[in-house]
């Protein structure tokens, strides 16, 4: 990715030899981890500076990008990203230093939780928040 530009560059690696910048695909926000599906047709990216994540149809180049925005739905400051063997879920790591994410627990400390976001990816709909450590 190319967190300054908000792109991510697309690289034919199909001749490793001979790899080849082919282009930008524009997702915003400080795109940071990313993972393919099990088939490579669609790229999930973690976009850290826009408390979102984004869904690129690899054989289209389109880009859809889901989430709140403003990281009350588990997603502040997403970054680590993951994909479930079978395809069916998307985890996303966020470390809510910003404190977007207001944990179902206050225990007076005010302390900071990390989350996973759990996102479903026939719906590209968030199924689970689970609270973690701030790291």
């Amino acid at each position: 990715s190319c967190i300054g530009t908000g792109e991510i560059a697309v690289i034919d690696i199909s001749d490793p030899a001979n790899r080849s910048l082919e282009g930008f695909i524009t997702v915003g926000g400080a795109p940071w981890h990313s993972v393919f599906n099990g088939s490579g047709s669609k790229f999930y990216v973690a976009n850290f500076m826009m408390n979102k994540f984004s869904v690129i149809d690899v054989a289209g180049a389109t880009v859809q990008t889901y989430g709140a925005g403003d990281g009350s739905d588990g997603l502040s400051q997403p970054h680590g990203i993951a994909i479930s063997h079978d395809n069916n879920y998307v985890f996303i790591a966020s470390r809510n230093t910003s404190g977007g994410y207001v944990p179902a627990f206050d225990f007076g400390d005010n302390a900071l939780v990390g989350t996973v976001t759990v996102i479903n990816t026939a719906s590209n709909a968030i199924e689970k928040v689970i609270e973690i450590e701030n790291f």
